[in-house]
């Protein structure tokens, strides 16, 4: 009987484990292009104030 529970269990800690590991991904994705749109924005903003002047 303890083989099943710690079969189950083992089960259980891989599923959470595999959630949290997608989760990880996708925070670091939009981290990532959130990271990139602000360096354009700020490229694009010093490109308009050298044109500017």
């Amino acid at each position: 009987m303890k083989e099943k529970n710690r079969c189950g269990l083992t089960i259980i800690v891989g599923i959470i484990t595999s959630i949290i590991t997608v989760a990880s991904i996708v925070v670091a994705g939009l981290w990532l292009l959130d990271r990139k749109k602000k360096r354009e924005d700020r490229e694009l903003e010093e490109y308009l104030e050298a044109s500017i002047n």
